[in-house]
């Protein structure tokens, strides 16, 4: 029940309350379990099988950063750039920029990513859908003769010759 009603509504915005106290990891985890005021949050954690906030978050940035690096034009991109203000600032381990925090992973990884083709322009809304040729399967039954599907099939297939062909079943 925790994970499904607790921790997704946790993970669905923890990359940006990254700096959130560490008091409410382990009031939610007391109030799933039922356990004792007091109970140590690592022992919550282990009991749960549950991986520490933190890890979970610094997990889902760096599969942000992912995305972002891998999409050539992507509109947060400067936000996993290094900065002087990175290097200047008064942070503690919560209060780090993203750019810090994933630093390390990227170091280590530089020609693991790759960065993946330019969507384009023009957003999916704007774009037109695809022709869709659904004729034959109104026409036939898959009980009629093999051959007469065939030759059905060869006719559709050479009518639609200069098009992109996708197949379903």
């Amino acid at each position: 029940m925790y994970r499904a009603l607790i921790r997704s509504i946790i993970d669905y915005g923890s990359i940006a309350y990254d700096s959130a106290s560490k008091t409410i990891g382990k009031i939610r985890l007391e109030i799933s379990t039922g356990a004792m005021k007091g109970t140590p949050l690592a022992v919550l954690q282990v009991h749960c099988g549950e991986m520490p906030l933190q890890l979970r978050r610094l997990k889902y940035q760096i599969q942000y950063g992912i995305k972002v690096r891998t999409t050539a034009g992507h509109i947060a991109s400067q936000v996993f750039e290094d900065h002087w203000t990175h290097h200047y600032g008064t942070y503690n381990d919560q209060t780090l920029p993203i750019a810090v925090k994933t630093s390390r992973f990227f170091e280590q990884q530089r020609d693991e990513i790759i960065r993946g083709p330019y969507i384009g322009s023009v957003p999916p809304w704007l774009m037109k859908p695809p022709k869709i040729d659904d004729q034959s399967a109104s026409e036939v039954s898959k009980h009629d003769a093999p051959e007469a599907l065939l030759a059905l099939s060869k006719a559709v297939v050479e009518d639609h010759r200069e098009t992109l062909h996708v197949y379903t079943g």
